[in-house]
């Protein structure tokens, strides 16, 4: 370490005592250009700009000079400068049409201009993502061709993959297959709980993001961590030798009105006169009640960012930090009728809500009748990060470079969310076996919490066959009052309310040494290491019974027993099963290891064509333990009356307790990746590429830390997910327009498939492990036309089918394993996989005014592998203006999804709790029976308006 101390301050001195032209490249607007070529006029000396737009030409000797500075889609500039006096270039470029010759460094072991980048890359600047409001920083991916993103959910818990790579259900924790990166690091190495933990919850847009690389397939399976579906890497703004900074202000009206409000600001500019040590600082807060009301607001919080970068003749160092706190909520789905063409069913709107009113806080037991926590659904889901990184780029000499990022962060997230939710038939056994009422025979009534009322009333009785007991039956008296009986008959809503805690601390540590040997060859190899600790608590906090309407009422139960006792099944705040259905809470402390070691070649063939290649090796390893909560075991005591003692007060006599001894896990999966790449430049304004990928996806701490049995422990399959990818490339850049075409072939497999089951007692299991491939092609295009000086284009296209080479799944019929049956539909369309994705948006402007849009189609989708019905494809578009008041200040108004569309991106099948939870259950013969059945359905968005001021500096 003091030999690299040494190194860096004797590298730094020789940049002080040797003349130096040193400056940085941006636009009009003060964005930062990678890649902009800067040559001295009349000689072949020169360099290229950074990843922060900054450039260095060494060893200048004292006189005057003129700088030629160009860029693809930018007006070339000549500027006349002098040594010394020359360390603080400021350059601004104006814009013109096209991208393709940019510089990129995600993908790629070394930096390079996209046209000679054998891979499928897209790259958003900041000012297309300024001109958006997104839903979440995972929507702005709707731009990239080939990529799937479902932001239905809201700002968290989304999904994303790309190209197909995807086990549609079976493996939709968010982020699965691909690398959600921030400044060239994964934002998180680990992710698990459902998608509930992921990048998504810690990674924000906000005015301080400098632009987003989007890489698919290919490389990813080499380049990215465990990511053979793709890296996206959301590149932070760096400071210029001037000062510079933006103000934003928005005011929105979200869903049927709700107020939006948030402020972004970004400043940067110089610590010192030189302008070698340059600062950024910035970041966001935001209030809104959400798109569909509940009460509470839905996100509240916001982040702060800042780098210091100091850059000298060989390199540069750059200390980065974030602090993120951000509550979010998370949208539930609603019911709908007509398969065909789904519509939220009569009596409700896209607008409408289920989740929890906020008069539902609540205290409950964790473990213990003593241990007491409390439920508040307006605590939402609460992501804190704090992070500070190093990233560290120096030549060497004599053709070898050295780069290393280095991560810490401490990640924790808070939840009062609702684990599941659907309609169930009061007729049924399972509310009352939430309700810890199955047995106690007598007459149930259901009062509305809020009102008092009573909706309905049901005689639990036994079913008596020839003098023997057969069973249950629920015989309905009054339900005709209970709301939304259009969508189910004699039902209420059942939400299970989810509460957790969960620390993670982790260090990622990415490491790499290039040797250039001449022109023609170059080599890099390197590691990555990524250490994460995990904690986490969690479990159910309570269950409720509430009507099927708009912000549901909880529902007091009650009941009067053939035994004339009187039995209460809610607390008084209308919550059952008080710290757990029947368990308790779980709790975890795990460590995943992840090393990797990586190796590259590039080698030009000849002039025009070069051969990249690498290799990748991963290790993970997964360690820890889990804590199970168990059956209170007082419970089988007569007489006992849970925590607050009487056994008349059901609520609170079901909550489980933890386990004697814990689940104990250890697992190392080793994978071997390679990809390699033939690109030709056929002229200064065509390239082709072709390149073949061969990917290992290793099973992550999701698979594992939600284990609960040694059975379910041993029935994990540790053999890592294969990706195999063919791709080709044709990329033309002219003066007015570009063009990137990828036609592409994906096949995904050994995808373990097992279903839970339920037993008779109320338990869960889990199906033997099946087997299964998906494969796929499509065609990717992407392009930017100038049609005229005001008229401009953008489009991303992808055309693709994908089918279940191989597939099956497990019907598990009845209560317990004994009728389980594994049906194949192997052929089958795969699940959730549009055939075609459209991004189109023209831009019109003139003067000081510029008006825009975006026509996203969404194609058809198999809502699951048996292929039971289509969710249909669906059109949203959206539009917006600015105007420039003046130089400084601006003004843009944006409306999402303009018409109201209701585009359909999750579902759940009719029938309400227990069919809701097995979508592959749901099969062509039950639709065909009952084509008008109402089932539930998450929708897009709805219509949102946004005014934002813009003040730049």
């Amino acid at each position: 370490m003091l030999g690299l101390v040494l190194l860096f301050l004797s590298n730094s001195y020789a940049a002080f005592a040797q003349g130096v032209i040193r400056g940085k490249v941006s636009d009009a607007k003060g964005e930062s250009i990678v890649g902009a070529s800067v040559v001295l006029k009349g000689t072949v000396k020169g360099t290229s700009t950074n990843a922060d737009g900054i450039f260095t030409l060494e060893n200048m000797s004292n006189g005057n000079y003129t700088v030629v500075i160009s860029a693809i889609g930018f007006t070339t500039r000549e500027v006349r400068t002098s040594v010394p006096g020359s360390e603080n270039l400021t350059v601004r470029l104006e814009e013109t049409a096209s991208n393709l010759n940019e510089v990129v460094v995600t993908g790629v072991f070394d930096k390079r201009e996209r046209m000679d980048a054998s891979i499928a890359i897209s790259t958003l600047s900041a000012r297309e993502i300024a001109q958006q409001v997104p839903v979440s920083a995972s929507d702005l991916l709707k731009n990239v061709p080939g990529v799937f993103v479902n932001a239905a959910r809201g700002e968290v818990n989304n999904q994303v993959y790309s190209r197909g790579v995807s086990a549609g259900g079976t493996n939709s924790g968010g982020y699965y297959y691909v690398s959600m990166q921030e400044d060239g690091l994964p934002v998180t190495n680990v992710q698990f709980n459902g998608g509930f933990f992921g990048p998504d919850f810690f990674l924000r847009a906000d005015a301080t993001l400098g632009r987003l690389e989007a890489v698919r397939g290919g490389s990813a399976a080499i380049t990215g961590p465990n990511a053979p579906g793709g890296i996206f890497n959301y590149v932070s703004k760096v400071g210029s030798p001037d000062f510079s900074g933006e103000v934003r202000t928005k005011f929105g009206l979200e869903g049927n009105g709700q107020p939006f409000y948030r402020a972004d600001v970004n400043l940067g500019g110089k610590l010192t006169e030189k302008g070698d040590l340059t600062y950024n600082v910035g970041g966001f807060y935001r209030y809104a009640n959400g798109a569909r009301y509940v009460g509470y607001p839905l996100n509240k919080g916001g982040q702060g960012k800042f780098n210091i970068v100091k850059t000298y003749a060989k390199g540069s160092l750059k200390v980065y930090a974030k602090y993120l706190d951000d509550r979010n909520g998370v949208f539930e789905q609603l019911p709908a009728t007509n398969f065909n063409n789904p519509q939220v069913a009569p009596g409700l709107k896209n607008t409408d809500s289920f989740s929890t009113n906020k008069s539902l806080v609540f205290d409950y037991p964790v473990n213990s009748p003593t241990t007491l926590d409390r439920y508040n659904p307006a605590n939402l889901y609460r992501s804190v990060d704090r992070a500070i990184g190093l990233d560290w780029n120096h030549a060497l000499g004599r053709g070898w470079s050295f780069q290393n990022n280095v991560k810490y962060s401490s990640k924790r997230q808070e939840s009062d969310g609702i684990a599941f939710t659907s309609p169930v038939a009061l007729t049924s056994l399972y509310p009352y076996v939430l309700l810890g009422g199955l047995g106690t025979f007598g007459s149930y009534t259901f009062k509305d919490h809020l009102t008092g009322r009573t909706l309905a009333t049901v005689t639990q009785a036994p079913n008596i066959v020839g003098g023997q007991f057969a069973g249950f039956n629920f015989i309905p008296g009054s339900t005709a009052d209970l709301p939304g009986q259009n969508v189910q008959a004699n039902s209420v809503l059942l939400s299970l309310l989810s509460k957790g805690t969960i620390n993670v601390r982790e260090v990622i540590d990415q490491a790499s040494l290039t040797k250039k040997f001449n022109d023609k060859l170059s080599a890099t190899v390197g590691t990555y290491i990524g250490v994460s600790h995990i904690e986490s608590l969690g479990g159910t906090a309570g269950a409720t019974l509430s009507t099927i309407e708009n912000g549901p009422h909880q529902l007091d139960v009650s009941a009067v027993g053939f035994d004339g006792k009187s039995y209460q099944f809610t607390n008084p705040q209308g919550v059952a099963s008080l710290g757990g259905t029947g368990g308790g809470f779980n709790t975890s402390d795990f460590r995943q290891k992840q090393l990797s070691g990586f190796a590259s070649l590039t080698w030009k063939v000849i002039p025009k064509l070069v051969f990249d290649g690498g290799l990748r090796y991963d290790n993970v390893n997964i360690n820890g333990t889990t804590l199970v909560s168990v059956t209170n075991p007082a419970r089988a005591t007569p007489g006992y009356g849970g925590a607050d003692g009487n056994p008349l007060t059901v609520y609170d006599n079901i909550f489980g307790v933890a386990g004697a001894a814990p689940l104990a896990v250890a697992k190392t999966i080793e994978t071997v990746s390679y990809s390699g790449a033939l690109n030709y430049r056929w002229a200064q304004d065509l390239s082709l590429y072709i390149r073949y990928s061969d990917g290992r996806k290793a099973p992550d701490l999701g698979s594992f830390i939600g284990l609960n049995t040694d059975a379910a422990l041993a029935s994990v399959n540790v053999s890592p997910q294969r990706v195999q990818q063919l791709e080709a490339g044709i990329k033309v850049q002219r003066a007015k327009y570009n063009v990137f075409a990828t036609p592409f072939y994906s096949l995904l497999s050994n995808i373990r498939v097992t279903t839970p089951g339920i037993n008779p007692d109320n338990t869960t299991y889990n199906t033997p492990a099946l087997l299964n491939s998906v494969e796929t092609y499509g065609l990717e295009l992407e392009s930017n036309y100038s049609l005229t000086d005001h008229l401009s284009f953008r489009a991303a296209i992808t055309a693709q089918k994908s089918t279940t080479k191989k597939w099956a799944f497990w019907n598990t019929g009845a209560p317990g394993p004994q009728d389980d049956v594994a049906v194949d539909v192997s052929g089958n369309r795969a699940e959730f996989v549009p055939n075609l994705m459209i991004n189109f948006g023209p831009t019109y402007t003139i003067d000081k005014f510029s008006l825009f849009g975006n026509y996203r189609y969404m194609g058809s989708r198999a809502a699951n592998v048996v292929n039971a019905f289509e969710l249909p494809a669906y059109s949203q578009f959206d539009a917006g203006f600015t105007y420039n008041l003046t130089k400084a200040l601006s003004l843009q108004g944006n409306v999402n999804n303009v018409f109201n569309s209701i585009g359909v991106m999750g579902w759940s099948p009719p029938g309400g709790f227990p069919s809701a939870i097995d979508p592959q259950g749901f099969t062509p013969a039950k639709r065909e029976a009952d084509p008008n059945a109402a089932y539930s359905i998450l929708s897009v968005q709805p219509r949102s308006y946004y005014l934002t001021a813009v003040f730049k500096f």
